[in-house]
């Protein structure tokens, strides 16, 4: 009786059933993915380092302080004539006796993001965190490209098309704009794609993962109503939602009803109002502008490629 070669095609059930064997799945993480994104990481640390004006990172590590010290009902505090700035003693008081950037910008994730940021505000060093966040950044950049691929085209993505899509990315403005404020979208995005990569396969691990970049920014929630359409997706999206929903729940018990509330608040007035500030080039702002000059924000500009464009 000859043995059966193994199988490189998809395998069909007794019940016309189509099964995708190992072989066939696309691998968003494989060898040279992983040492590129590496290799990534440690370049855009490197690069970044001494360079950057981390003014959103600033406002989760000050959240995450203001919760160590027994102040988490002040993490929302905000001047109301300008979103774009902080206000309160509180957070005075955590910026004067704090090595931060030079205009941190408000709080806005719910409250578990500061409850989550609040120990490693107790062991690493503000310039260490932002050493942290970079790297993790662009060692997300190879891995954001490789999950892209596999969503798109079911196959694994090749290394020199990985090699030029990830240069190509890094250079995008949008990528170097993110890096001098201290962002965390391009983890998010990271997150978010390979969330929806791995769904049909992965469809537990997927959902976390999905539902967690959701969290912190409410965005790829806006997904899980696409996701429920599709028949290989909704086990991903009920993963999701569920996570979300766990996580969101925990939040209220953590931070209490008041602050979550609060959170609540403040989004319900950001949806209401435009905010208009030069870091998002929304228009002028006067106020921007004078704290821009008397902060060194001239400076910086000068010295972050592909940002000279917002003068």
């Amino acid at each position: 009786m000859p043995i059966p070669a193994p199988f490189t095609r998809s395998q069909s059930g007794a019940a016309g059933i189509t099964f995708r064997t190992d072989r066939e799945r696309p691998r968003i993480l494989s060898g040279y993915v992983l040492v590129l994104s590496v290799f990534a990481g440690l370049v855009n640390a490197l690069y970044w380092s001494g360079r950057q004006q981390p003014d959103d990172w600033s406002s989760l590590w000050i959240a995450g302080i203001l919760v160590n010290n027994g102040n988490s009902d002040h993490i929302y505090d905000f001047d109301p004539t300008d979103f774009a700035a902080w206000s309160g003693s509180a957070w005075q008081e955590v910026i004067v006796t704090n090595d931060l950037s030079a205009a941190p910008h408000p709080f806005v994730h719910i409250p578990g993001v500061a409850y989550a940021v609040a120990p490693f505000t107790d062991v690493l060093s503000f310039e260490a965190s932002v050493v942290w966040l970079t790297a993790l950044c662009g060692a997300c950049l190879p891995l954001l490209v490789s999950a892209s691929w596999a969503l798109w085209s079911r196959t694994t993505v090749p290394l020199p098309a990985l090699l030029a899509i990830t240069v190509a990315a890094w250079y995008a403005t949008a990528f170097q704009s993110g890096m001098w404020l201290g962002q965390t979208t391009p983890i998010i995005l990271c997150m978010t794609v390979c969330g929806i990569a791995y769904a049909r396969d992965r469809p537990v691990a997927a959902g976390i993962v999905l539902g967690l970049a959701g969290i912190v920014k409410l965005t790829p929630l806006g997904l899980i109503p696409l996701m429920l359409l599709f028949r290989h997706y909704r086990r991903g999206a009920a993963t999701a939602t569920a996570t979300a929903a766990f996580v969101a729940l925990a939040s209220l018990v953590v931070g209490g009803g008041g602050l979550f509330g609060t959170w609540i608040d403040r989004m319900r007035w950001l949806s209401a109002h435009v905010v208009v500030t030069g870091s998002n080039r929304s228009g002028p702002n006067p106020g921007w502008w004078t704290r821009g000059f008397d902060s060194g924000y001239e400076s910086e500009f000068t010295r972050a490629p592909c940002l000279v464009g917002l003068w």
